[in-house]
Parts: C-alpha cells; structure tokens; sequence
C-alpha cells in the first residue's frame, strides 16, 4: 500500500481522484456519464503484468501500480455505476439487457460455486468470486439498457468503447517512448503492450480495430473520423506485432462483416486505413521494432498438446475441474473451462454459443427492410459475435471474470437485443396506426444528424 502512495505514483492518483469526480458529476447529469466507466473498465480490463516466462522475469510498466491494483479498480469503476444506476433508476431498461448477457452472469456465479467446493478454492475464494461477477457484469448492462434511448445512443457507446481504445494506445505509446523492451516478451520478442501476453494483446486490438474502422465508416461526426481511423490503424500494428494468427483471422472476419454488405463505397476510405497502417509500421520498423510477420503465416501447430493436457485434466475430474491455475492451459474456452470446472461449465457455454446463434439468426431476419444505419449496426454486432466464438476456440475467453472480452460480449450482447426490442416496438407502434414505419425511421435523430443516410442506400 506504501508504494501506491509513494513520491513517483501520487501524480498519477491525482488524475485518477479528479477523474473520478468528474465521472461522477456528469453520471449525476446523465447516464451517459457513466459510458466513461465503461471505457475505463475495458482499458483496466486490457491490462496484465507482463512476464517473460522463459526468465522468469516480471516487466514493470510506467502504469505497474495500476496494474497490480487493476481487480481493485475494475470492481471500484463498477461501483461508481451503481451509484449512477441509483440516480438514473427510472431510466433504467432491463428488457434491453439480452438473455444472453445474464447467462454469462449465470455461468459465472456457476463457477464461483464450483470454486466454493473445490480443494484448491473455498468458500471464500468462492464467496468473492460470485461477489465480483454480480458486481461487474450487472451493473454494466442496466447502464447501457438506460443509455439507449435513441438510435444516435447505440453509435454513442460504440465512442466510448472506441475511447478506451485511444487510451491504451496512448498508454502503449507512452511505454514504447520511454522502454520498449517492457512491450515484447519470449523468445520471439511478440507484443504484448499493457497485457499478460500477446494473445490477450491480439484479442483486445482485434475487436477494437473492428469497432473503430466501422466508427470511421459510420460516424457521423465527421471531425472524428480521423481520430477514429487512427485508432484502427494502430491497433491493427498491435495485431501484427503479437505475430497471433487466431487475433489477424478474428480481425479479418470481423472487417469482412462490416465491409461486405457496402465494398462499393467502402473502398473509398480503404486507402486511407491502409496508408496509416503502412505508415505506422514504417514508422514502428524505423524505431526498432521487429514485427515477426513470418509467425503469421506458419502452420505450426501450437495448440494440440495443451488441448490433450486440458482434456486429460478436465476427464481425470469431471465433475468439478482442477481449478484455473491447475487446468494446464488455456488454449480453448471449452476444454478450459472443462479442465477447471468440469463438465457443467462447456455445456453451458455451448449453450451460450447456440443463443448466440439464434441471435444472429435474428438480427439477420431483421436486416431485411431496415434502415441503413440499423443494417450497420446489425453488421458489426454480427461480425463480433463471430470474432469471440471464433477467438474462444482458440483462447480461453469464456471462463474470465476480468477480460476485454467479457466487456465486449456483455456490451454487444446489449446492443444487439436492445436493438431488436426498438425495432419490434417501433413495429408494433407504427403497425397501430401511428403513421408510417419507413418515413419515420427517416425522420429519427441518426438521419439529422447524418448517420442514417437517405433511402436506396447502403
């Protein structure tokens, strides 16, 4: 604790006490103030120490006291949300909050009590596990179910998402200018920026270039979208730093969905993506980084014995798992959840991935008729679902109670229902005689304001 108070770090709490009184302020205004502790929980979410695990050797980064202390911080943020659920209570919609999201709440309060009776948890551990998910993840969907009220709302949290984005760059940025060495790790010197290794880097970067490369295609505050393509390229430079074929595969699947259904016009902005990139990475390569390019396109298989070591662990204890840190990997949500709580947990989280299924299913069914702006928003909800299912095959996603992931699948989920409700209740609305659906759409605050473009669009 004294060296969280120490000379070098008091700077530092003094932004972050000012930042607090600020958040809490505007949460007192608006709900939307509480969006900043959104933002703040992804960025906290991204963090990790970073160790070099062929040295034994832990980095410490300029930002290491809020890295040691980041589960403290995440749960005092989600906190905060409460106090700004409190004030805004009427606001409040749970029929936005997706049946999906609170299975995830579920299969978390599920593992918490398998932790309870397992010889390597105990009650406590297991207590405070339940603790923290009920804590963390409500909170952050009744923020967003009050948050979204017209459709400008749903591009409003995708900003602050895509803020929390700007502010790990920045925070990258910042450690690359004074150490560099403290971004890479092993033998193949991968990036692994704020986080715990380059796969958790991956991830994080991947989902965040996609959200602002379609921020930058669809905002319609035209004076950020430079800003916005700033960001993406950035964090594309981080994808192809980790040298993480499954974070380059989830970040192309999720471009391909926001791109495919408007390449006509979309090509005209993909030079400018495509030379801030270049120039980043001709920057990054004059600066001394080493990209690895050549890991991305290997086909060697760095997978299957950690699949057969879980498989064998979760098969020698069925019912209840080893725990987290006994599983021996964490290479596949399933099997890891199957090697650290047994068989409950990857039946649940097929379950999830099936829901999932039929949610997209829906938002497809949807898309036909709808306005652009709301086929965009279908689009990327679509392609980040695809993301974390195809990136939870590869990494442990699904049993985390402190990721990026979790942020962004509890968000999305959110957005994704809260969608389909508006849809069906404008339907519905409009169905019993209260004008005409179309040029209603036509008329709400997103195509004032530029975001919905005129009919015939895509």
């Amino acid at each position: 604790m004294g060296e969280l108070f120490s000379a070098d770090n008091i700077w530092k709490l003094g932004i972050v006490a000012a930042a607090v009184v600020s958040i809490i302020f505007m949460m007192l205004k608006s709900p939307k103030g509480g969006l900043f502790l959104l933002s703040a929980m992804l960025f906290l979410a991204g963090l990790g120490l970073p160790k070099d695990a062929e040295k034994g050797t832990e980095y410490r980064t300029w930002l290491f006291s809020i890295q040691d202390k980041r589960n403290f911080m995440y749960a005092g943020c989600a906190a905060l949300m409460c106090l700004g659920l409190f004030a805004h209570a009427s606001k409040v919609n749970p029929r936005y909050t997706a049946p999906l999201s609170w299975l995830y709440v579920f299969l978390n309060v599920l593992m918490g009590m398998i932790i309870i009776i397992q010889p390597t948890g105990g009650p406590i551990a297991g207590f405070l596990a339940i603790i923290f998910a009920l804590l963390t993840m409500v909170p952050m969907m009744l923020l967003i179910s009050a948050v979204l009220k017209e459709w400008d709302d749903w591009i409003v949290v995708l900003r602050f998402l895509a803020l929390g984005a700007l502010a790990w760059t920045i925070a990258c940025t910042v450690q690359f200018g004074i150490d560099q060495s403290v971004l890479i790790t092993g033998s193949g010197r991968r990036f692994v920026g704020l986080s715990g290794n380059p796969q958790h880097a991956a991830g994080l970067s991947a989902v965040l270039t996609v959200t602002c490369t379609w921020l930058f295609l669809n905002d319609p505050k035209k004076r950020w979208k430079l800003m916005w393509a700033a960001i993406a390229a950035s964090h594309v430079v981080f994808v192809l730093w980790t040298g993480s074929r499954t974070g380059l595969i989830t970040t192309v699947a999720g471009l391909t969905a926001i791109f495919y259904a408007r390449i006509g016009k979309a090509v005209l902005f993909a030079p400018v993506v495509a030379a801030a990139v270049y120039g980043l990475v001709l920057l990054a390569t004059e600066m001394g980084v080493k990209f690895g390019f050549e890991r991305l396109t290997s086909s060697s298989d760095t997978r299957s014995d950690k699949w057969s070591t879980m498989w064998e662990t979760g098969m020698s204890n069925p019912a209840i798992g080893v725990g987290l840190n006994e599983a021996g990997g964490s290479e596949n949500g399933f099997l890891y959840g199957f090697a650290s709580f047994g068989i409950t947990v990857p039946l649940l989280l097929l379950l999830m991935m099936i829901v999932t299924g039929f949610l997209c299913m829906r938002l497809v069914a949807n898309r036909f008729g709808a306005q652009p702006h709301v086929k965009r928003l279908i689009d990327l909800c679509i392609g980040f679902f695809t993301m974390y299912w195809l990136g939870n095959m590869a990494e442990g996603y699904g049993v985390a109670r402190m990721s990026p992931q979790l942020v962004f699948f509890l968000t999305f989920s959110t957005l994704a229902y809260g969608l389909l409700i508006r849809l069906k209740d404008e339907a519905a609305a409009y169905a019993a005689g209260y004008g005409d659906y179309e040029q209603h759409a036509l008329e709400e605050p997103g195509h004032e304001y530029g975001w919905a473009p005129a009919e015939g669009q895509s």
